[in-house]
This record gives C-alpha cells, sequence and structure tokens, in this order.
C-alpha cells in the first residue's frame, strides 16, 4: 500500500473536532476515516470560494504548520506575489 508515503492525511487519532464529524465516513482502528464520496464537492467548493477571491483581487492568506510544506508554501507565495 502506497498510502503512507503519499502523506494523505490518514483522518483524526481519537475523537475528531466537532467541525470534522461532518466530514468523517466512521472509525478504522481508532482513526477517523475521510468520506471520500464528500471530498470532491467541497473541494470544487473551495476552489470556487478561492477563484472568487481572486477574481475581486482580494487577499487570501495561507498558513502552513507542516515544515515539509514550507518549500511548497513559500514558492507559491512568490509566484502569487
Amino acid at each position: 500500500m502506497r498510502l503512507p508515503s503519499t502523506s494523505a492525511h490518514l483522518g483524526y487519532q481519537g475523537p475528531p473536532p466537532l467541525y470534522y464529524k461532518g466530514y468523517s465516513y466512521g472509525f478504522r482502528h481508532r482513526r477517523a476515516l475521510i468520506d471520500l464520496e464528500k471530498t470532491p464537492f467541497f473541494l470544487k467548493l473551495a476552489c470556487n470560494m478561492i477563484r472568487s477571491i481572486i477574481h475581486k483581487r482580494g487577499h487570501l492568506l495561507l498558513v502552513n504548520t507542516d515544515p515539509l510544506c514550507e518549500r511548497t508554501m513559500k514558492r507559491m507565495a512568490k509566484i502569487t506575489n
């Protein structure tokens, strides 16, 4: 199985935050599973919101707490000015 090597989110261990319950499918080995049938809808919704902000010349702040994503975040900041 290649999933762990892709840095995919494996779900919250233990009880997930309240906002997360609507997106989880259930639990397995004490980990919350993400409902992949809802994911494309909410991802499209998020992309449309970002597109709307950019179209109106608004500002978008991306906050990174994962050191593994630091290089990508810096590159995106440079590209988007």
